[in-house]
């Protein structure tokens, strides 16, 4: 069983949120949070498939949903 890495979570949460601040800058394309999860899920696989973090695919796309998770409960509880 490979184990969980949550600096994985943490670079996921890092690089989507600079694709989406990149898209959001220079393009007119409007971000939606189905739009972060998929770029997450791309993310988590390419992560896991190069093994960066001893993440193997199953575990890349774990890491991608946990990240998402924890960027939406942040924003939520950073909003109230």
């Amino acid at each position: 069983m490979d184990s969980f890495n949550p600096a994985a979570v943490a670079v996921i949460i890092g690089i989507v949120r600079g694709i989406v601040a990149v898209l959001q800058q220079y393009t007119k394309i409007d971000v939606t949070s189905v739009l972060g999860v998929v770029l997450s899920l791309i993310v988590g696989i390419i992560l896991g498939f190069l093994h960066y973090f001893g993440l193997t695919i199953e575990t890349g796309i774990i890491a991608a949903l946990t990240g998402t998770g924890v960027y939406q409960l942040a924003k939520k509880v950073g909003n109230s």
